[in-house]
């Protein structure tokens, strides 16, 4: 009869400061409300796209 094995600790990963960063942005984003999160995702398009013009339209002819 063999002896039974020691069970296996689990390994913990340290979080990195970005992983707590983004937990806890995730959180207020969650409480943001409609208006809010529209503003945001408007004022990001405005960074990343640098224009302040009218939307581009999908179809192009």
């Amino acid at each position: 009869m063999s002896t039974p094995k020691k069970p296996v600790a689990t390994a913990t990963e340290k979080k990195t400061p970005g992983t707590i960063m983004g937990e806890k942005i995730r959180a207020r984003a969650n409480n943001l409300s409609d208006t809010e999160r529209e503003a945001l995702m408007g004022d990001a398009m405005r960074i990343i796209y640098g224009s302040q013009g009218d939307a581009a339209r999908a179809h192009r002819h």
